[in-house]
């Protein structure tokens, strides 16, 4: 269940996953190769998934603007650094879709599309 929440933290939680997964591994099975084998299939799905299957769905539906991208970059390493680099594109694809979904935010959701 850990591991499933942990996909979702940006960055951070598939490093985690597969530590916790990799512990566990070596705690419950005998020889090495059955305790690589959680973390391994972890990793190659979650690489699948976070580099092939989910840029493709999301990248037919949400559109950006890349000077909003380039603004936001700027604004989040500005304000938090390094860790802001890492967390403003998915800010502000949060904020998009906050503002798709509110109808008196809908000039907003235009300025931050293409």
């Amino acid at each position: 269940m850990f591991v499933a929440v942990a996909n979702f933290v940006p960055y951070f939680g598939p490093v985690a996953g597969v530590i916790v997964l990799g512990t566990v591994g070596f705690l419950t099975f005998d020889t090495f190769w059955q305790a690589v084998l959680p973390p391994a299939w972890y990793l190659l799905l979650h690489t699948l998934e976070a580099n092939l299957i989910t840029p493709v769905l999301l990248g037919r539906r949400f559109t950006l603007n890349p000077v909003v991208i380039f603004v936001s970059l700027i604004f989040w390493t500005w304000l938090w650094g390094v860790p802001g680099a890492l967390l403003s594109v998915p800010i502000l694809v949060s904020i998009k879709v906050i503002c798709d979904r509110v109808p008196a935010m809908s000039s907003v959701s235009e300025l931050l599309s293409r």
